[in-house]
Order: structure tokens, then sequence, then C-alpha cells
């Protein structure tokens, strides 16, 4: 059983947690470069959450010793109608259905909030990462920004499943 909850300022353990649950390709992934470990300044900025323009989720699971955390997902508000969202996920619950359950926990929260558009960027060997941001928002406009892909997202086209449906960059 898996649950998304609001994630609390204070909750630096979780941070923690999930962090270490990763690999170092995973970090990779989703910090766009090396990162060994957790900085202070990380832990300041990735628990700097407001409920206004930083909103994060953590995703737990039932299990013997209690609720377990096994993925972070963030919106952050960069202007104009649009939040960029991030996931992370420890490497044992890959592919089991976490991301996509955090990427619409924060697509309905980023709805409620009035926000029209979710943008994320994406690292081009994320295949795993952009098949999932495909699979929720088929319609996305996604462009090459360097080593990493932008994905646009319009909040009004979230859609359930579509299989198939994929738009890749031309350049």
């Amino acid at each position: 059983m898996i649950r998304i909850r609001k994630f609390r300022r204070d909750e630096v353990a979780v941070l923690e947690r999930v962090f270490d649950g990763m690999s170092t390709l995973s970090r990779y992934l989703r910090y766009h470069s090396a990162t060994p470990r957790l900085t202070g300044a990380h832990r300041r900025a990735l628990t700097a959450v407001d409920d206004r323009r930083h909103v994060a989720f953590v995703a737990e699971r039932l299990g013997p010793d209690g609720w377990r955390p096994e993925g972070l997902g963030r919106l952050v508000d960069v202007g104009g109608g649009h939040a960029e969202i991030a996931i992370e996920v420890v490497d044992v619950r890959h592919r089991q259905g976490t991301g996509e359950a955090l990427v619409r926990a924060l697509a309905a929260e980023a709805r409620a909030m009035g926000f029209g558009w979710l943008t994320a960027r994406v690292l081009r060997i994320n295949a795993p990462m952009l098949a999932l941001l495909e699979k929720v928002f088929p319609d996305a406009d996604v462009s090459p920004d360097g080593t990493a892909l932008a994905l646009d997202m319009h909040l009004w086209r979230l859609t359930t499943v579509e299989p198939g449906r994929r738009r890749r960059p031309t350049a």
C-alpha cells in the first residue's frame, strides 16, 4: 500500500532516507550532476517548502515497521503560471508506480494552486522519466535544452494512460 502526503520542512530524515536509497546513477539523473552526498545547502533548499511557491510530497509504503519513504516530488513556482517539477524515487521502487503517483499528485496540486503549466528538465539519457512524463502528459511540448530535454506540460491536457502516443523533439 502506498500513500502520498505533503512533505514538511522539518523532515530532513525523510529527505536523507530517499537520497540514501538512490544509486549514483539515479542521483545523477535527478540532480544532473554527480551528487555523492547532500550538502547543508542542498538540505536547506530541498526542505524550504512553504506550500505556496514550493510544495513537496513524499510517497510512502506501508511495511512491517510502519510507513517508509520511497520517493519525493516537488513543484516550484517559476512565474507566469508555470511550476517546475522534479521527482526522485529509491532504486528498489523504480517502475512500480511511485513516480507516476508523485507526478499525478503534483499535477493535481498545481491545478488546485492555479497553475496552468508544469515544466521539467530531464536528461536525454533518462528514458524512464521521459516515458513517464509522456504517459501522463502525451501532448507535452518537448524541446532540446543542452544535455537535457525541456518539457512543457499543460495541466488541462492531463490524461489517463494513452499508450503509444509520444512526442519527441526533432533537433
